[in-house]
C-alpha cells in the first residue's frame, strides 16, 4: 500500500539513481520531472515554474521533494535565501566568514585588473579560480601556476559562462582528503549519510578539466 509520494526534480544519472532506490520501497510512489526516459511517472509540469510544481505537489499529496540540480534551487523552488548558498559561491563564502565558519582564505573580483594585481601579489600555496554562479560543475579551475590563474580569471570575466562568471572567486588551495558529509534534518534531529568522495576530473589519474561529476564512492575518514 502506497503511503508516501515523492517527487524527484532533475534528469541526470544522480536523479535516476535516487528515484530507482526510492522505488525499491513498496510504500513509496516516485515521480520524476522532467526525467530522462526511465520508467517512472512523469508529471506534465514545467520544472522552471515553481508555482506549477507547488500546485502538483498539493494535487498529488507529495510528501517529499528531492531536488538534484542547483538551478531550481537558485530559481526559488525552495527558500530563495537558502538556495543562494548553492547559486553563488561568493555569497556562501561571505556567509562562512560572517559566522566564523572554517573555510579557505578567499577574495572575489569583477574586474580583471584588480584580480590580476591580487594574483601577482598572492602568497597562497596554490590558487583556485571559480566562477561565482552555476556552471554545471565546470566553473572551477585548480591553477598550478599564477599564469594559469590569471588566464582563467580573464576567460571567466570575459563571459565564458555568461553572467554566471561576471564575478569570480579566488580561493586558497588546501591540500588533503576531499570528503562530502551530507545530513538530513527535520528541524529537530540530524541523520548523517555515509561519507562520500566525488571524482570530477575528466581523465584518468585525476587529470583533465573538471566535469559536473563522473562518479562518487563511499569513503571513510582518513587516519
Amino acid at each position: 500500500m502506497i503511503s508516501r509520494s515523492v517527487l524527484v526534480i532533475g534528469s541526470g544519472a544522480r536523479e535516476h539513481a535516487i528515484a530507482w532506490h526510492l522505488a525499491e520501497f513498496d510504500m513509496v510512489k516516485v515521480w520524476i520531472a522532467p526525467g530522462n526516459g526511465a520508467d517512472f511517472p512523469k508529471p506534465d509540469i514545467d520544472i522552471t515554474n515553481a508555482d506549477d510544481i507547488v500546485a502538483f505537489c498539493y494535487a498529488e499529496r507529495i510528501s517529499l521533494v528531492i531536488i538534484g540540480p542547483e538551478g531550481p534551487l537558485a530559481d526559488g523552488l525552495v527558500d530563495r535565501i537558502g538556495g543562494r548558498v548553492a547559486a553563488s559561491k561568493i555569497f556562501a563564502k561571505e556567509l562562512m566568514r560572517k559566522y566564523n565558519l572554517p573555510t579557505a582564505d578567499f577574495a572575489h573580483f569583477d574586474d580583471i585588473d584588480c584580480a590580476g594585481e591580487f594574483i601577482a601579489k598572492c602568497d597562497w600555496n596554490g590558487i583556485i579560480v571559480k566562477a561565482d554562479g552555476l556552471a554545471s560543475g565546470k566553473g572551477v579551475v585548480v591553477a598550478d601556476t599564477k599564469q594559469i590563474a590569471l588566464s582563467t580569471a580573464k576567460n571567466f570575466l570575459a563571459g565564458q559562462f555568461g553572467a554566471n562568471s561576471s564575478r569570480i572567486l579566488l580561493e586558497e588551495r588546501l591540500y588533503g582528503h576531499e570528503i562530502s558529509a551530507l545530513c538530513f534534518t527535520d528541524g529537530t534531529t540530524v541523520a548523517r549519510m555515509p561519507l562520500i568522495r566525488d571524482h570530477k576530473r575528466l581523465l584518468e589519474n585525476d587529470t583533465g578539466p573538471n566535469t559536473g561529476m563522473l562518479q562518487i564512492k563511499r569513503t571513510e575518514l582518513p587516519d
